[in-house]
């Protein structure tokens, strides 16, 4: 007789996971193209606001720009939790949920903390919270 016990460390692959996977991958890679976006932004204000030229929209834009991106990194980790919940503990889970943790955000805390003073992080947090609340 088969048993039907999973290993305590979880099945490594489940190809009924393969679009899901899809899905976040492609949400990783948007969310790193929004983030570009975001940084070509904070450049260009940066070195608006070294010249003493501030745009009128800047603080506008630069807060949408990053409204979006925590709105991304949002979308991400509540696409692992689902994945978790429908899947389990794939080997491709474990990866990407590593890979997102030690690679892209803390690229993104790295890149962003040159440009703190640019973010009006109060206004952003009540923007991303309003938008949840819809």
């Amino acid at each position: 007789m088969m048993s039907n016990v999973v290993s305590i460390f979880g099945e490594t692959v489940n190809p009924k996971a393969k679009d899901f996977e899809k899905l976040i991958n492609e949400e990783i890679k948007e969310s790193l193209e929004h983030f570009r976006g975001l940084m070509k932004t904070l450049i260009f204000e940066d070195k608006r606001s070294l010249r003493k030229k501030p745009h009128l929209n800047s603080k506008a834009v630069t807060t949408d720009f990053m409204v979006l991106h925590m709105i991304n990194v949002e979308l991400i980790e509540s696409m692992f939790e689902e994945y978790l919940l429908d899947y389990g503990k794939t080997k491709y889970i474990k990866s990407k949920k590593a890979y997102f943790y030690s690679r892209v955000m803390p690229f993104f805390d790295k890149n962003l903390q040159d440009y703190d003073h640019l973010i009006d992080m109060n206004l952003c947090t009540k923007k991303f919270n309003d938008f949840w609340r819809r």
